[in-house]
């Protein structure tokens, strides 16, 4: 069987043609507005269940029940101190809808800015304070001995990644404060795709992932392009050349590079 490649990735000129999705909340028939507003919403919620529930198995599977119940032990340290930082990006999108109804966008600006100071600086706090605490913590939860060092060394984890889902979790409020619940379940679904592909790619052997956006040179000069959404022959040849000789491939090593 030949390989199948695979090359992800948006072109720049494909944004374009995005027209973000925002509903006025203010003007029309209030429970048809709440109905479109939250569906999207609501099917980003079940996406999240799938995805923890995907995760779980995955690492029960893969690494074992050790390593799951690691996971399982750590559950109520994560939330405590990842609500801390979601809590901050809920609260600070009320204000925004509210500036954002009343067409106060000079205020609505600042708010937004202030916001994104205190999520960007409220998880580097969170997260140094969380990895110190992780193994007095988790001791103090009673951890069985058995998982201990596995549950340390996830929240670890977990504490290096929460500025990650705190800026996510700020671009979504402030998206959904402006009455766009579309973009964020789409940013959902993708990144939820991109994962399962990369715990499945390991075991199709005849499956290879190639990645060029951050080619930034070639992806954002609008003379490499034919038209909106092709490459011209030249840059298609050097991609072509990259897959022959193994460049840009995506593996479980370079997929966070």
């Amino acid at each position: 069987m030949k390989n199948s490649v695979v090359c992800l990735g948006v072109n720049c000129m494909d944004l374009r043609k995005i027209k973000r999705k925002n509903i006025d909340m203010t003007s029309g028939n209030p429970v048809k507005l709440l109905v479109q507003f939250s569906i999207p919403m609501l099917i980003g919620n079940l996406f999240q269940q799938v995805y923890n529930l995907v995760d779980s198995i995955v690492v029960g599977q893969l690494i074992g029940s050790n390593a799951l119940a690691a996971v399982g032990a750590t559950g109520s340290a994560t939330f405590f101190f990842f609500a801390l930082c979601n809590g901050i990006g809920s609260g600070g999108g009320i204000i925004v809808s509210q500036l954002f109804g009343a067409k106060e966008f000079g205020r609505l600006k600042k708010c937004m800015t202030n916001v994104a100071y205190i999520m960007t600086i409220m998880p580097l706090i969170v997260g140094f304070i969380a990895y110190m605490l992780a193994e007095p913590m988790l001791v103090f939860l009673k951890t069985p001995p058995e998982v201990l060092q596995d549950s340390v060394n996830y929240m670890h984890v977990m504490c290096l990644g929460i500025i990650f889902v705190s800026l996510y979790n700020y671009v979504s409020s402030m998206l959904r404060a402006l009455g766009d619940s579309i973009t964020p379940l789409i940013f959902l679904i993708f990144f939820f795709i991109v994962k399962q592909m990369r715990s499945k790619r390991h075991k199709i052997i005849n499956v290879r992932i190639f990645y060029f956006q951050d080619e930034y040179d070639i992806v954002t000069d609008l003379n490499n392009y034919r038209d909106y959404s092709h490459f011209k022959q030249d840059i298609n040849k050097y991609m072509a050349d990259c897959i022959m000789n193994g460049d840009n491939e995506v593996t479980m090593d370079t997929f966070f590079d």
